[in-house]
Protein backbone atom coordinates (compact mmCIF):
# COMPACT_ATOMS: atom_id res chain seq x y z
CA UNK A 1 0.00 0.00 0.00
CA UNK A 2 1.27 3.39 -0.85
CA UNK A 3 2.41 5.23 2.07
CA UNK A 4 0.04 8.23 2.84
CA UNK A 5 3.39 10.72 3.02
CA UNK A 6 4.02 9.95 -0.61
CA UNK A 7 0.51 10.92 -1.28
CA UNK A 8 0.74 14.29 0.84
CA UNK A 9 4.02 15.36 -1.09
CA UNK A 10 2.45 14.81 -4.68
CA UNK A 11 -1.04 16.38 -3.53
CA UNK A 12 0.74 18.89 -2.33
CA UNK A 13 2.75 19.45 -5.09
CA UNK A 14 0.05 19.39 -7.70
CA UNK A 15 -1.67 22.09 -5.85
CA UNK A 16 0.77 24.46 -6.79
CA UNK A 17 1.13 24.17 -10.08
CA UNK A 18 -1.49 26.79 -11.97
CA UNK A 19 -4.62 25.26 -13.54
CA UNK A 20 -6.18 25.83 -16.86
CA UNK A 21 -9.55 26.39 -16.97
CA UNK A 22 -11.65 24.86 -19.76
CA UNK A 23 -15.25 24.22 -20.77
CA UNK A 24 -15.88 21.17 -19.04
CA UNK A 25 -17.29 21.43 -15.59
CA UNK A 26 -17.74 18.13 -13.16
CA UNK A 27 -19.06 18.78 -9.84
CA UNK A 28 -18.20 16.27 -6.42
CA UNK A 29 -20.05 16.16 -3.45
CA UNK A 30 -17.55 16.13 -0.19
CA UNK A 31 -19.15 13.89 3.11
CA UNK A 32 -19.51 17.44 4.75
CA UNK A 33 -22.21 18.27 2.34
CA UNK A 34 -19.44 20.69 0.47
CA UNK A 35 -20.04 21.07 -3.32
CA UNK A 36 -16.91 21.52 -5.59
CA UNK A 37 -17.17 22.58 -8.97
CA UNK A 38 -14.27 22.20 -11.37
CA UNK A 39 -13.31 23.49 -14.65
CA UNK A 40 -11.02 21.62 -17.03
CA UNK A 41 -10.15 21.57 -21.19
CA UNK A 42 -11.38 17.91 -23.34
CA UNK A 43 -7.62 16.91 -23.59
CA UNK A 44 -7.94 16.65 -19.61
CA UNK A 45 -11.09 14.78 -19.26
CA UNK A 46 -9.62 12.62 -21.87
CA UNK A 47 -6.26 11.87 -20.28
CA UNK A 48 -8.32 11.20 -17.06
CA UNK A 49 -10.37 8.54 -18.61
CA UNK A 50 -7.44 6.71 -19.77
CA UNK A 51 -5.69 7.05 -16.52
CA UNK A 52 -8.71 5.32 -14.87
CA UNK A 53 -9.06 3.07 -17.05
CA UNK A 54 -5.04 1.96 -16.68
CA UNK A 55 -5.46 1.98 -12.85
CA UNK A 56 -8.34 0.05 -12.39
CA UNK A 57 -6.92 -2.77 -15.27
CA UNK A 58 -3.81 -2.69 -12.91
CA UNK A 59 -5.51 -2.61 -9.54
CA UNK A 60 -9.18 -2.44 -9.30
CA UNK A 61 -11.80 0.51 -8.70
CA UNK A 62 -10.16 4.03 -7.38
CA UNK A 63 -10.83 5.19 -3.53
CA UNK A 64 -14.13 7.07 -3.43
CA UNK A 65 -11.63 10.06 -2.44
CA UNK A 66 -9.53 10.22 -5.39
CA UNK A 67 -13.06 11.72 -7.44
CA UNK A 68 -12.53 14.59 -5.33
CA UNK A 69 -9.51 15.83 -6.74
CA UNK A 70 -9.46 18.04 -10.09
CA UNK A 71 -8.94 15.53 -12.84
CA UNK A 72 -5.36 16.79 -13.41
CA UNK A 73 -4.50 15.65 -10.21
CA UNK A 74 -6.32 12.37 -10.19
CA UNK A 75 -4.18 11.06 -13.34
CA UNK A 76 -1.05 12.63 -11.46
CA UNK A 77 -1.85 10.16 -8.79
CA UNK A 78 -2.72 7.62 -11.09
CA UNK A 79 0.33 7.50 -12.82
CA UNK A 80 2.35 7.73 -9.68
CA UNK A 81 0.64 4.63 -8.29
CA UNK A 82 1.27 2.58 -11.11
CA UNK A 83 4.73 3.66 -11.28
CA UNK A 84 5.74 2.42 -8.27
CA UNK A 85 3.44 -0.27 -8.31
CA UNK A 86 1.44 0.72 -5.51
CA UNK A 87 -2.10 1.17 -4.95
CA UNK A 88 -4.05 3.84 -3.26
CA UNK A 89 -5.56 3.75 0.06
CA UNK A 90 -8.92 3.09 0.44
CA UNK A 91 -8.58 6.04 3.15
CA UNK A 92 -7.02 9.05 4.06
CA UNK A 93 -6.78 11.49 6.56
CA UNK A 94 -9.32 14.64 6.24
CA UNK A 95 -6.71 17.47 6.87
CA UNK A 96 -4.97 15.84 3.70
CA UNK A 97 -7.71 16.64 1.56
CA UNK A 98 -8.67 20.09 3.45
CA UNK A 99 -4.96 21.01 3.09
CA UNK A 100 -5.13 19.97 -0.60
CA UNK A 101 -8.15 22.48 -1.32
CA UNK A 102 -7.24 25.29 0.71
CA UNK A 103 -3.93 25.29 -1.17
CA UNK A 104 -6.50 25.59 -4.69
CA UNK A 105 -8.64 27.95 -3.55
CA UNK A 106 -6.14 30.21 -2.71
CA UNK A 107 -5.39 30.39 -6.36
CA UNK A 108 -8.67 30.75 -7.11
CA UNK A 109 -8.86 27.38 -9.17
CA UNK A 110 -12.15 25.72 -8.00
CA UNK A 111 -15.89 27.20 -7.24
CA UNK A 112 -16.59 26.22 -3.39
CA UNK A 113 -20.44 26.33 -2.96
CA UNK A 114 -21.37 25.14 0.88
CA UNK A 115 -24.49 23.08 1.11
CA UNK A 116 -25.70 23.24 4.38
CA UNK A 117 -27.20 20.34 6.27
CA UNK A 118 -29.39 19.51 9.22
CA UNK A 119 -27.76 16.70 9.83
CA UNK A 120 -23.89 16.92 8.93
CA UNK A 121 -21.69 20.10 10.30
CA UNK A 122 -20.79 22.14 6.90
CA UNK A 123 -17.33 22.79 9.20
CA UNK A 124 -16.61 19.01 10.02
CA UNK A 125 -14.47 18.78 7.27
CA UNK A 126 -14.28 15.99 4.88
CA UNK A 127 -15.19 12.93 5.70
CA UNK A 128 -13.55 9.98 3.69
CA UNK A 129 -14.92 6.25 4.74
CA UNK A 130 -13.40 2.96 3.62
CA UNK A 131 -15.10 2.06 0.59
CA UNK A 132 -17.08 -1.22 1.35
CA UNK A 133 -16.41 -4.27 -1.25
CA UNK A 134 -18.39 -3.89 -4.69
CA UNK A 135 -19.62 -0.53 -3.08
CA UNK A 136 -19.92 2.08 -6.44
CA UNK A 137 -17.65 5.25 -6.55
CA UNK A 138 -19.91 8.55 -5.92
CA UNK A 139 -19.48 9.80 -9.62
CA UNK A 140 -21.28 12.85 -11.15
CA UNK A 141 -24.07 10.88 -13.35
CA UNK A 142 -22.60 10.95 -16.65
CA UNK A 143 -25.70 11.21 -19.68
CA UNK A 144 -25.55 9.80 -23.14
CA UNK A 145 -28.05 10.07 -25.87
CA UNK A 146 -29.48 7.43 -27.88
CA UNK A 147 -31.23 7.72 -31.29
CA UNK A 148 -33.44 4.93 -33.18
CA UNK A 149 -30.61 2.73 -33.84
CA UNK A 150 -29.73 2.51 -30.43
CA UNK A 151 -25.99 4.49 -31.02
CA UNK A 152 -25.09 6.15 -27.89
CA UNK A 153 -23.24 9.41 -28.09
CA UNK A 154 -21.98 11.43 -24.76
CA UNK A 155 -24.84 14.40 -23.93
CA UNK A 156 -23.88 17.82 -24.62
CA UNK A 157 -20.22 17.20 -26.01
CA UNK A 158 -18.00 20.01 -27.34
CA UNK A 159 -16.55 18.34 -30.89
CA UNK A 160 -13.42 19.38 -32.09
CA UNK A 161 -13.56 21.22 -35.87
CA UNK A 162 -10.60 22.35 -36.83
CA UNK A 163 -7.84 21.02 -36.68
CA UNK A 164 -5.95 23.55 -34.91
CA UNK A 165 -8.06 22.01 -31.79
CA UNK A 166 -7.47 18.18 -32.36
CA UNK A 167 -3.39 19.07 -33.06
CA UNK A 168 -3.27 21.51 -30.15
CA UNK A 169 -0.04 20.26 -28.97
CA UNK A 170 1.49 21.83 -31.70
CA UNK A 171 -1.24 24.12 -33.59
CA UNK A 172 0.79 27.27 -31.41
CA UNK A 173 4.17 26.52 -31.85
CA UNK A 174 5.11 26.37 -35.33
CA UNK A 175 5.02 29.63 -36.76
CA UNK A 176 7.82 31.65 -35.43
CA UNK A 177 10.32 30.17 -37.99
CA UNK A 178 11.04 27.74 -40.28
CA UNK A 179 12.99 25.14 -37.22
CA UNK A 180 9.86 25.85 -35.18
CA UNK A 181 7.66 24.13 -38.61
CA UNK A 182 10.38 21.36 -39.01
CA UNK A 183 10.20 20.50 -34.96
CA UNK A 184 6.39 20.29 -35.11
CA UNK A 185 6.09 18.36 -38.24
CA UNK A 186 8.09 15.45 -36.86
CA UNK A 187 5.40 15.50 -34.16
CA UNK A 188 2.73 15.85 -36.20
CA UNK A 189 2.97 13.45 -39.42
CA UNK A 190 0.24 15.15 -41.26
CA UNK A 191 1.31 18.76 -40.88
CA UNK A 192 4.34 17.17 -42.62
CA UNK A 193 2.00 16.19 -45.50
CA UNK A 194 0.52 19.90 -45.40
CA UNK A 195 4.06 20.93 -46.00
CA UNK A 196 5.17 18.40 -48.51
CA UNK A 197 1.98 19.96 -50.58
CA UNK A 198 3.70 23.62 -50.80
CA UNK A 199 6.67 22.49 -51.28
CA UNK A 200 5.55 20.17 -54.41
CA UNK A 201 3.49 22.68 -56.28
CA UNK A 202 6.56 25.49 -55.93
CA UNK A 203 8.58 22.68 -57.08
CA UNK A 204 6.11 22.14 -60.16
CA UNK A 205 6.26 26.41 -60.91
CA UNK A 206 10.06 26.03 -60.97
CA UNK A 207 10.02 22.85 -63.19
CA UNK A 208 7.46 24.49 -65.41
CA UNK A 209 9.36 27.65 -65.69
CA UNK A 210 12.57 25.69 -66.52
CA UNK A 211 11.04 23.68 -69.15
CA UNK A 212 9.59 26.99 -70.54
CA UNK A 213 12.53 28.54 -71.90
CA UNK A 214 15.00 25.23 -71.52
CA UNK A 215 17.02 25.62 -74.83
CA UNK A 216 16.47 29.61 -75.31
CA UNK A 217 19.60 31.49 -75.61
CA UNK A 218 20.61 34.77 -74.80
CA UNK A 219 19.23 36.55 -71.77
CA UNK A 220 17.47 33.22 -71.10
CA UNK A 221 20.58 31.03 -70.39
CA UNK A 222 21.18 32.79 -66.92
CA UNK A 223 17.69 32.51 -65.92
CA UNK A 224 17.46 28.76 -66.98
CA UNK A 225 20.78 28.19 -65.24
CA UNK A 226 19.41 29.24 -62.09
CA UNK A 227 15.59 27.28 -62.15
CA UNK A 228 17.71 23.97 -62.71
CA UNK A 229 20.19 24.86 -59.57
CA UNK A 230 17.12 25.18 -57.60
CA UNK A 231 15.54 21.68 -58.81
CA UNK A 232 18.65 19.98 -58.59
CA UNK A 233 18.60 21.28 -55.36
CA UNK A 234 14.93 20.18 -54.48
CA UNK A 235 14.42 16.22 -54.85
CA UNK A 236 10.97 15.67 -56.29
CA UNK A 237 9.91 13.24 -53.74
CA UNK A 238 8.74 15.56 -50.79
CA UNK A 239 9.67 12.80 -48.16
CA UNK A 240 13.38 13.59 -49.45
CA UNK A 241 13.54 17.16 -50.04
CA UNK A 242 10.64 19.30 -47.97
CA UNK A 243 12.42 19.86 -44.57
CA UNK A 244 15.33 20.53 -46.22
CA UNK A 245 13.82 23.36 -48.31
CA UNK A 246 11.77 24.61 -45.70
CA UNK A 247 15.36 25.20 -43.62
CA UNK A 248 17.02 27.51 -46.44
CA UNK A 249 13.65 29.87 -46.52
CA UNK A 250 14.46 33.70 -45.44
CA UNK A 251 11.79 34.33 -42.67
CA UNK A 252 10.20 36.86 -45.39
CA UNK A 253 9.91 34.07 -47.42
CA UNK A 254 8.25 31.65 -45.05
CA UNK A 255 6.07 34.12 -43.91
CA UNK A 256 4.79 34.58 -47.46
CA UNK A 257 4.89 30.75 -49.11
CA UNK A 258 4.48 29.27 -46.20
CA UNK A 259 3.01 30.76 -43.03
CA UNK A 260 -0.35 31.29 -44.86
CA UNK A 261 -0.87 28.17 -46.30
CA UNK A 262 -0.69 26.81 -43.03
CA UNK A 263 -2.44 28.80 -41.00
CA UNK A 264 -5.48 27.79 -43.27
CA UNK A 265 -4.57 24.32 -43.28
CA UNK A 266 -5.18 24.89 -39.25
CA UNK A 267 -8.04 26.23 -39.27
CA UNK A 268 -10.05 23.62 -41.72
CA UNK A 269 -11.56 20.33 -40.84
CA UNK A 270 -9.36 17.98 -40.59
CA UNK A 271 -9.50 14.90 -43.80
CA UNK A 272 -10.86 11.92 -42.20
CA UNK A 273 -9.97 9.67 -44.92
CA UNK A 274 -6.14 10.18 -44.66
CA UNK A 275 -5.53 11.72 -41.14
CA UNK A 276 -7.67 9.08 -39.12
CA UNK A 277 -4.92 7.36 -37.66
CA UNK A 278 -3.82 10.46 -36.22
CA UNK A 279 -7.45 12.16 -34.46
CA UNK A 280 -8.67 10.54 -31.46
CA UNK A 281 -11.58 8.59 -31.63
CA UNK A 282 -12.82 10.40 -28.23
CA UNK A 283 -12.49 13.55 -30.37
CA UNK A 284 -16.70 12.83 -31.57
CA UNK A 285 -19.66 13.07 -29.34
CA UNK A 286 -20.00 8.92 -30.78
CA UNK A 287 -16.45 7.76 -30.37
CA UNK A 288 -16.42 9.82 -26.48
CA UNK A 289 -19.21 7.22 -25.59
CA UNK A 290 -17.29 3.87 -27.13
CA UNK A 291 -14.32 5.13 -25.06
CA UNK A 292 -16.23 5.31 -22.15
CA UNK A 293 -17.80 2.05 -22.06
CA UNK A 294 -14.57 0.50 -23.16
CA UNK A 295 -13.58 1.41 -19.84
CA UNK A 296 -16.36 0.03 -18.02
CA UNK A 297 -16.78 -3.76 -15.86
CA UNK A 298 -18.07 -5.70 -18.79
CA UNK A 299 -20.83 -7.25 -15.91
CA UNK A 300 -21.91 -3.18 -15.64
CA UNK A 301 -22.22 -2.79 -19.23
CA UNK A 302 -24.70 -6.47 -19.02
CA UNK A 303 -26.71 -4.57 -16.41
CA UNK A 304 -27.95 -1.57 -18.22
CA UNK A 305 -27.80 -3.39 -21.78
CA UNK A 306 -25.07 -1.79 -23.44
CA UNK A 307 -22.83 -3.69 -26.22
CA UNK A 308 -19.54 -2.71 -27.79
CA UNK A 309 -19.92 -2.91 -31.86
CA UNK A 310 -16.27 -2.37 -33.61
CA UNK A 311 -16.93 -2.96 -37.19
CA UNK A 312 -20.65 -4.17 -38.68
CA UNK A 313 -18.91 -6.86 -40.89
CA UNK A 314 -15.47 -7.40 -42.04
CA UNK A 315 -14.13 -3.86 -43.17
CA UNK A 316 -16.64 -1.48 -42.00
CA UNK A 317 -15.44 1.63 -40.13
CA UNK A 318 -18.70 2.03 -37.76
CA UNK A 319 -17.34 1.91 -34.17
CA UNK A 320 -19.80 2.26 -31.39
CA UNK A 321 -21.65 1.60 -28.34
CA UNK A 322 -25.29 0.61 -28.63
CA UNK A 323 -28.00 0.16 -26.63
CA UNK A 324 -29.63 -3.04 -26.92
CA UNK A 325 -32.82 -2.62 -24.41
CA UNK A 326 -35.28 0.31 -23.78
CA UNK A 327 -34.26 3.28 -22.78
CA UNK A 328 -36.60 3.40 -19.48
CA UNK A 329 -35.52 -0.14 -18.63
CA UNK A 330 -31.43 0.43 -19.19
CA UNK A 331 -32.49 3.67 -16.70
CA UNK A 332 -33.96 1.79 -14.02
CA UNK A 333 -31.27 -0.64 -14.05
CA UNK A 334 -28.57 1.63 -13.85
CA UNK A 335 -30.46 3.48 -10.71
CA UNK A 336 -30.93 0.01 -9.04
CA UNK A 337 -27.44 -1.27 -9.29
CA UNK A 338 -26.05 2.41 -8.12
CA UNK A 339 -24.08 2.89 -11.74
CA UNK A 340 -23.93 6.45 -12.71
CA UNK A 341 -25.25 6.74 -15.84
CA UNK A 342 -28.30 8.15 -17.88
CA UNK A 343 -29.34 7.49 -21.19
CA UNK A 344 -31.65 10.17 -22.93
CA UNK A 345 -33.37 10.06 -26.14
CA UNK A 346 -32.69 12.04 -29.12
CA UNK A 347 -33.60 12.56 -32.72
CA UNK A 348 -30.87 11.06 -35.69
Amino acid sequence: MMQIEKIQQVLDHAASVTLSGGSFKETVIFASKRQITVEFPLASGWAWNASKSSYQVQFGALPDWVLSLHPNHRITLCKFSMDIDQELPDVIANQILESYASSILEGGKLKFSPIISKNINPNAGVQVMSKPKGAKAREPITEFDVNSSGTLSLSNFHELETRSDFYDSVSGSWSQSPADLAEAMDECPPLAWAVHSIYSEIREEIQFDFDAIAGKSGVWVKRSNALKVRLNAMPEEPEDGAESWLLTLTNSEFEEHVVPEIEKWFNSPPNWNWEEDYLPMNSTAQGAALEFFQAMDGEDLHVIGVVIVLGEHPGSTYYAAELEVELDVANKAAVEAGIPIRFNRVDD
